[in-house]
């Protein structure tokens, strides 16, 4: 009844003199000043809402899914209050190369080898993978003793060591791999699950590649004090 008095016009001019005359006896067939009072409240709270919307864009949801807390909160009251016909704007995706799309949770690229090589440890972390009797390798030029290495780096936290080989290998060759086999504490057999998996540079970026075959091997500077014996684990692995 109060929400029908405040959008009715003739009920409007009712409350107004109700609320605004001198005399506090009702009109007669007129709203009570406690009435008016209520029902001028919600005219006004349900004004300053309308207002405020038309007045301030609608929050956006990311085209992923992923909302923030205000346009989560928008994107649950537009399901449930159909009757208003609200709408929901996905936002535009990321622009390639942008930092939205270079945060490491956009891409997963690793596997459930911690689980199913019951590797439960932090290490950094490289991997050895073949392809058509060849090993790929990647040239890192920094450090005391440049050269070429298996590809691999740095742990993070919270990532088994086999995880960091895999992650590791993808932001440095693109190559998404799957460790299948421990070679040693931080070396791991790897295979190819996709090409160009990765695609935006991470630290240091994409390295040089070469694919050697087991008689090149000799011929190759290798890159010095990293992951035990790589040339003897590349030889075995190339059979």
């Amino acid at each position: 009844a109060i929400l029908a008095q405040a959008f009715d016009p003739s009920a409007q001019a009712a409350l107004t003199r109700a609320l605004f005359t001198s005399d506090l006896s009702p009109p007669p067939g007129g709203p009570s000043r406690a009435a008016a009072m209520r029902a001028l409240s919600v005219t006004l709270a349900f004004g300053a809402m309308f207002s405020a919307r038309a007045g301030s864009p609608e929050p956006e949801c990311h085209a992923d899914g992923t909302c923030p807390s205000d346009a989560m909160d928008f994107r649950d009251s537009a399901l449930v209050q159909r009757s208003h016909r609200l709408s929901v704007t996905p936002a535009a995706a990321p622009a390639t190369g942008s930092l939205l799309q270079r945060w490491p949770w956009q891409q997963k690229v690793t596997s459930g080898c911690a689980r199913e090589l019951g590797v439960h440890y932090e290490a950094s972390s490289a991997c050895v993978f073949t392809r058509n009797h060849e090993a790929l390798l990647v040239w890192v030029p920094y450090g005391s003793s440049p050269g070429w290495d298996l590809p691999g780096g740095m742990k993070k936290n919270g990532e088994s060591a086999c995880e960091t080989a895999e992650r590791e290998t993808c932001e440095e060759t693109g190559y998404q791999v799957k460790a299948v086999e421990k070679l040693s504490g931080n070396v791991f057999r790897c295979e190819i699950v996709a090409a160009n998996k990765c695609k935006n540079p991470v630290d240091e970026g994409f390295l040089k590649k070469k694919w050697a075959t087991k008689q090149k091997l000799n011929a190759l500077q290798f890159r010095g004090g990293t992951w035990g014996d790589k040339e003897g684990m590349l030889r075995r692995a190339l059979g």
